[in-house]
Parts: C-alpha cells; structure tokens; sequence
C-alpha cells in the first residue's frame, strides 16, 4: 500500500476531494478545536453529518493544549449535553504555525486518558513535516494521533486528499460514509494517481520547502517595513501581518493579491488601528523568490536577499 512506507503501522487510505469535510467524516463524532479551524468555519459549520457536535477550545498561536482540552471536554457530562468523544487539531495550523512532535504528544497522552479519538487536519502536513525536519510519523502515531486528513492540493496536486487511519478497525464501514456524505468522487483513481509522484523521492517535501522558504523571505522583508507588525511565527507558508493602509493600497495598485482577515482572530495583545489593514499572505510551491523580492521591492524593502532554492515543478501528477 502506497502509504504504508511512510506511516507504518497498518494504514488504509482513500481519497476525498476536501479535508475539512473528510475530517468529520473521519470522526463523526463531537471534536474541540481552535475558533480558526476550517472543520468549524468551513461548509459544514458547527455541526456535521450524523448531528456531531462540534465545540471550540481556547488556544496560544492557533494551538490547543492539553489542559483547555481537558477543561472543556469535562465541563458538562450529564445526559443534557454533548459527550466529547474526539478532538480535532490543525497541522500545520490555521495561523501558520505548526505543532511540535512534543505538543502533538501532550494532545495525545491527554486524549488517551480522557478516551477521546485524536484527528489532524493535515491540509498543510507537508509544510508542517518541511519545517520540523522530523519524519511524518514523528507528527502522527507515534505521538497518539489516530486518523490523519494528508492534503496535497495545497501542495502541488489537484483535489488530491486521502485520509489515512493507523488502525484499520477505526476505517470499518468508511468507504459507505464516503458515499453516504457525497464524496464518492467517478473516477477518483486519477486524482488518487497523483499520490504516487507526489511522494515519490520526497517531491511533496521539497515543494512544501520551497513555499515555507518563500514565506520566511517575505515574513523577513515585511518585518524591516516601518508600521508593519507580524502577528504569529512564521512556521509554515502563510504569513500573517498589519500593514499600514497606504501600503496596502500602493501594493494592490502595483498588482499585488492577498487577503483582508478577521481582526476578531488576533491575539489579545494586537489590535488593528483605524488606518491599518490586516492581512493574510499565502506562498505556494510556485512561489518563486524573485516573485518575493519583487513584491518587498514595491513595498520599500529593496534590501531584503533572496532566501534558498526552490522547486518550480509541479507534483509529478
């Protein structure tokens, strides 16, 4: 089996189109999780297929700890209110950081004592495993995490998910909840397919190296901008900044696209002010650093050096 070399012990694939929904078809049940996560703000919102109930844990840098898991998956067990049976995590994280080995086991040891399942979101797995320089298993089953949503669409491929269970009891009638929840894909083969040069030699590694290091380069020439604050660690390909408003309308005059996000996301110590702008900037595998250097040059930091080689090639799909 395709995985198998990378995950050990026994997995069993399959191939969604999008994580956020397979994520709760792989744990139909109630999950806690950060505000910022996709499983909660995504199509399926609060609740998902089969009436799981979906609440939402505080957290540091879009993390969850141990500790606010506990409290909330405890507060209420009587027959009035939702039984907590998973807990959902994002790798790497809305926010752009990215959960140790050593975090993801704390999450874990906690999920095993309290009896709760352990997902991970792994939309951005590669760019998360890139950063830490540790192997895929490191991050997954050997730190307690049960099912894993691998994503490579936001890495090269085309509508490529698979979803990965390291214990094939928990993967027992899945293919049918595939079906039953619209994701049966005619010909998901050919989308599946992509796996097979994705992972091959380490490709999805080098392109998930070549965007974080795009983003460390554009996370450093923002940093030397005047008025410019970057809010989280730069741990992965998004980058996450306040930016004066007359810089944002002189860089979206020169061509620039990126987003405005919800300042209701921010850390309690950063506010917006009436003449800033907050915004998300994401790199890809494509993301070239002269592309970088030319957006920091239109921005003012001419000064700031090309960081690293990249990768320019598409996932061998």
């Amino acid at each position: 089996m395709l995985f198998l070399s990378l995950y050990t012990p026994a997995t069993k694939p399959s191939g969604p189109p999008s994580p956020e929904h397979m994520a709760k078809m792989g744990v139909l049940i109630e999950r806690s999780m950060r505000e910022d996560s996709l499983v909660y703000t995504g199509p399926l919102g609060k609740s998902g297929p089969g009436g799981a109930k979906v609440r939402l844990v505080s957290g540091t840098n879009g993390k969850l700890d141990p500790i606010s898991i506990e409290r909330v998956a405890t507060r209420r067990t009587d027959v009035h209110f939702p039984k907590a049976r998973a807990v959902s995590i994002t790798q790497a994280t809305e926010l752009g950081t990215a959960y140790s080995p050593e975090e993801v086991k704390a999450i874990g040891d906690t999920c095993r004592r309290l009896g709760l399942r352990l997902h991970m979101d792994g939309a951005r797995f590669a760019n998360a495993v890139a950063r830490l320089n540790c192997s895929p298993a490191e991050l997954t089953w050997k730190v307690g995490v049960d099912i894993l949503c691998l994503g490579a669409s936001k890495n090269g491929a085309l509508a490529a998910e698979a979803v990965v269970f390291f214990n094939r009891k928990q993967a027992v009638d899945f293919a049918s909840r595939r079906k039953r929840g619209g994701h049966l894909v005619a010909k998901g083969r050919l989308f599946g397919a992509q796996f097979v040069g994705w992972l091959r030699d380490g490709h999805w590694l080098d392109l998930a190296r070549s965007a974080n290091s795009a983003a460390d380069q554009l996370s450093a020439g923002l940093a030397r901008l005047k008025g410019v604050r970057i809010v989280w660690p730069t741990e992965a390909n998004e980058v996450f900044a306040i930016l004066p408003r007359r810089l944002v309308d002189e860089l979206r005059a020169a061509g620039s696209i990126f987003y405005e996000w919800n300042p209701d996301s921010l850390p309690d110590n950063e506010s917006v002010g009436k003449d800033e702008v907050f915004l998300r900037f994401v790199t890809s595998f494509l993301t070239r650093p002269r592309d970088v250097s030319d957006f920091l040059e239109v921005a003012g930091a001419t000064s700031v050096p090309e960081v690293g080689a990249v990768a320019r090639d598409s996932a061998g799909s």
